[in-house]
């Protein structure tokens, strides 16, 4: 019955270095018999996968023959980098699955998943060294990418074996005489059968199919797993009563159900030969060194028979298991038994043979015998390292490629050496030629090239590496393998300048497209990286332009120096790569001037002040034209565009267009100027401008005030003594002839007023009653007036006040009470007084008065007929009376110095 098993049986032993877990899972196909459940049973156990987390090795079992596509194992799960990297699915999801070198067998590995399946037949029996072997495994490296997280994880798949083989034998049919005096328990030899598949299902036994018992078989399995298979003469034989015999021989194999294989033997009963050759040695041993030379013999081998003649002739052989085995190395004399080499010995291949040599005497009804040989084969260096580079990638063999920006530690190659030779001859040293990189060893036999130090492709655009690798034997074996590493280029140059700066000059009113200056720079990089594109800074892109891949610099507009006489901008050169880098240099770009501008006057007119009476040459103000054109062309000439200029008070420096006074100015004549001055460029032809200039006179404190009232020929007031305190007495005038502050006057009381009698307002020259005067009969009161102007140094004036006070002027009942003015009521009285005597004679000095003093005050007026009253009253009456008055005066105002 076929025990095999549908799909591969997984099952998976997790080892690490303390803990061990075994979960088993399997799947069977078939039902029915007890034998098939039990051998799925089997297989369930048998099938496992061996995970080592220390050292990454993970080990599977897989049955021949399974499907295309059959899930061998998951390489991301099993190696533990989907647990390891579970917190990281970034990192999960970047790790890529290979094969490091190109696989002979017929497997296939996920990129992204890691899944390990089957992509082609699965035949154990093809697979070289399988056959015959107990084990059979095949060994995987994977590649865990990319670099940043490579490692290598060594995958070992037992191939396990299915009895998909049926025992075969040499020939379907043979004959085999034997002599009618053969004995009962007689024997001969017959060839075996062979099978493919591993011991577990090769030949397990034989079984004789005879329609009589006059044959039997014996089997005995010998130590080269052959068996000694000899027919049997279990009865005596007569030919005189059968002469033929005819019996088939079964092989039958391990497998469940078996495989068989058939043999006919045809027996044609003669008389035998009843001696076997006897060896000397039931084994025989033998150490040779694999370097031994084709022809030499390294053993003999003796038999002796004791029958004569042909009978005892002995001939040497191997046996057929032996000569399919080891028939291409070894050999036997038929004649001598010397055993010699007949082929190149590889102890790598073959390290023990066990042969098994037959001794065949050549007498009818021969009964070879056969005995072992086991020939040990030492090791000699005679294997040089041999060296296998994977660069992971490239597409060029023996090539790899790296960034130049990689750190230090960065994966660039790995490789496997193997020497098949043992011992120390097999124990091997590797190193690199250059102590850029570092050969690293992850295995016994595996490194990996990884960088040293920093690179700069634009220093060292490539490496050659020689890989030296030697054994320990005497001589050692020395192989070299080259690796050729290309620096692949990253953009960690800036495109560099020929100039830090670039200067420029061009004449204005240019033509558009005009060049101006050539730009260059340069880039250590290569491809993009290396590839510069030109432009211009914000400010210069109105103006100028470049050409983006040449670096020359034109003009976009017409340049006006006087706009603009001189430009700085920056040019700024890029390179392709990613992230790209620049480099910036500077441009001046000078302007040459042409005539082209008018000369303008800072200002349409001027405005300047010059005091009244300075001395001649007295600096006025200075004019100013601006001429945006640059010297010559900016260098002027001012002049007066005034007919008769000649006649002004002033004076211009053509110059510098300063002016000047020629004379001393008084403002109280004129007190301002209206000029026109020009200023007119040295070009050709020249260019010229007009301005308007306004003098105006400053005012200078050369005035004092003088009095309106009271004055010499006006200077006395007369008041009744029931005026109340606070009435207004007079009003005190003056005028100045300046200006401003200069004519500003304020008045003060210097004298006369020690008693406070009388207070006067400053600002407005009003003298008021500051005590009662119902106590004085009579008296006359002379105050000191002082006015004062505000400027600087200040001017002042002086002029007396008499002030007359009777009791005999009324003063209206009905305006008592009031603090008002009493001033027009007591000139009405002073004038009823004087009008009662001569009316005529006060009409005429009335009218005198208001002629002189047109355009006083009215006030001023009443002063006057005050003063004119005053005068017709009697001098001896006023002299008599005032000494009887002696009135305090209290807090009267002070006369200003």
């Amino acid at each position: 019955m076929d025990l095999r098993v549908g799909e591969a049986l997984l099952s998976v032993i997790y080892h690490s270095s303390d803990t061990s877990t075994t979960d088993m899972i399997g799947r069977v196909s078939g039902c029915g018999y007890f034998l098939w459940l039990y051998g799925a049973l089997l297989w369930i156990v048998t099938a496992f996968v061996v995970v080592s987390g220390a050292r990454n090795i993970l080990r599977y079992r897989l049955e021949e023959e399974v499907a295309v596509g059959t899930r061998v194992g998951d390489i991301l799960r099993d190696s533990h980098l989907k647990q390891t990297y579970s917190s990281s699915p970034d990192i999960l999801a970047q790790l890529r699955f290979g094969f490091l070198t190109e696989s002979e067998m017929s497997f296939s590995i996920g990129a992204i998943s890691g899944v390990l399946q089957t992509s082609g037949r699965i035949d154990r029996e093809s697979i070289p060294g399988c056959p015959k072997l107990d084990i059979c495994e095949v060994t995987l490296d994977v590649a865990v990418q990319p670099v940043q997280y490579f490692q290598i994880i060594k995958v070992t798949i037992e191939i396990l074996d299915i009895n998909d083989n049926a025992p075969v034998f040499p020939d379907g049919e043979i004959t085999h005489p034997i002599l009618e005096s053969a004995l009962r328990g007689s024997s001969f030899v017959i060839p075996t059968a062979t099978d493919l598949d591993s011991p577990l299902y090769g030949v397990e036994k034989y079984q004789l199919d005879s329609d009589d018992d006059t044959f039997g078989i014996s089997q005995k399995e010998k130590v080269d797993g052959a068996f000694d298979l000899r027919l049997t003469v279990q009865k005596s034989l007569d030919r005189e009563i059968r002469d033929r015999y005819r019996v088939t021989i079964l092989a039958l194999d391990g497998g469940n159900p078996a495989n068989k294989g058939y043999m006919n033997i045809i027996i044609p009963v003669m008389d035998s030969n009843d001696n076997s050759p006897i060896f000397d040695n039931a084994t025989y041993r033998v150490t040779i060194p694999e370097s031994i030379s084709i022809g030499v013999s390294v053993l003999r081998v003796h038999a002796t028979d004791q029958d004569l003649g042909q009978n005892g002739r002995i001939l040497y052989g191997f046996s057929p298991m032996t000569q399919g085995l080891y028939g291409d190395i070894l050999a036997v004399n038929q004649e001598t038994g010397d055993i010699y080499i007949s082929g190149s010995l590889d102890r790598e291949k073959v390290s023990v043979c066990n042969l098994i040599v037959t001794a065949t005497d050549q007498g009818p009804d021969s009964l070879p015998s056969d005995t072992t040989v086991v020939v040990t084969i030492t090791d000699v260096n005679d294997n040089a390292p041999e060296i296998t580079i994977n660069t992971l990638g490239s597409k060029k063999p023996g090539r790899a490629q790296i960034s130049e920006d990689a750190a230090v530690g960065t994966f660039v190659a790995h490789v496997s050496v193997t020497d098949p030779d043992v011992g120390i001859n097999g124990r091997l040293n590797c190193s690199l030629n250059d102590y850029t990189f570092d050969l690293r060893q992850t295995f016994d036999t595996e490194y990996q090239i990884v960088t040293a130090r920093s690179l700069d492709r634009e220093t060292i655009p490539q490496y050659g590496l020689e890989i030296v690798c030697r054994d320990k034997g005497q001589p050692p074996q020395v192989s070299i393998k080259r690796l050729a590493i290309e620096i692949l280029d990253v953009n960690d140059n800036s495109p560099v300048f020929s100039q830090k700066s670039y200067t420029a000059n061009m004449v204005e009113n240019n033509f558009i497209g005009i060049g101006v200056i050539q730009t260059v720079a340069t880039d250590r990089d290569i491809g993009k990286n290396g590839d510069i594109s030109y432009s211009l800074s914000f400010d210069a892109s109105e103006t100028f332009e470049i050409d983006s891949h040449s670096g020359a610099i034109k003009t976009r507009t017409t340049i006006d120096r006087e706009r603009t006489p001189q430009y700085h901008f920056q040019v700024i050169a890029t390179d392709h790569g990613a992230p790209p880098r620049s480099a910036v240099a500077h441009v001046v770009v000078n302007v040459e001037d042409i005539n082209d501008e008018t000369p303008r006057f800072v200002s349409p007119s001027f405005t300047f002040y010059v005091g009244e009476n300075e001395p001649e040459r007295t600096e006025v103000g200075k004019v100013t034209a601006v001429d945006r054109d640059a010297p010559p062309y900016n260098q002027f000439m001012y002049t007066f565009d005034d007919r008769g200029s000649f006649s002004l008070p002033f004076m211009l420096d053509t110059r510098s267009g300063k002016i000047t006074t020629k004379r001393p100015l008084d403002r109280e004549k004129k007190d301002n100027y209206r000029l026109t001055v020009k200023a007119t460029d040295q070009g050709t032809p020249p260019m010229s401008s007009t301005a308007s200039i306004t003098i105006l006179v400053s005012d200078k404190n050369d005035n004092a005030p003088k009095f309106d009232f009271p004055n010499p020929k006006n200077n006395s007031v007369f008041i009744s003594n029931k005026v109340p305190v606070g009435s207004t007495v007079a009003q005190i005038s003056a005028h100045d002839s300046d200006n401003g502050n200069n004519a500003k006057v304020t008045f003060y009381i210097r004298a006369g007023n020690e008693k406070g009698m009388f207070s006067l307002n400053p600002d407005s020259g009003i003298v008021n009653v500051n005590v009662p005067l119902n106590e004085v009969e009579f008296a006359t009161f002379e105050l000191g007036l002082q006015a004062k102007d505000h400027g600087t140094p200040q001017l002042k004036s002086t002029m007396n006040l008499k002030i007359v006070v009777n009791s005999s002027i009324p003063y209206p009942p009905g305006k008592l009470r009031h603090t008002g003015s009493v001033f027009h009521y007591n000139v009405i009285v002073v004038v009823a007084v004087a009008c009662g005597g001569a009316v005529i004679t006060v009409s005429l000095i009335v009218g005198i008065i208001l002629v002189r003093n047109q355009g006083r005050k009215r006030r001023v007026h009443k002063y006057n007929c005050r003063m004119e009253a005053k005068k017709m009253l009697s001098s001896k009456e006023l002299q008599s009376a005032a000494p009887e008055e002696s009135i305090p005066i209290k807090n009267g105002p002070q006369v200003g110095q």
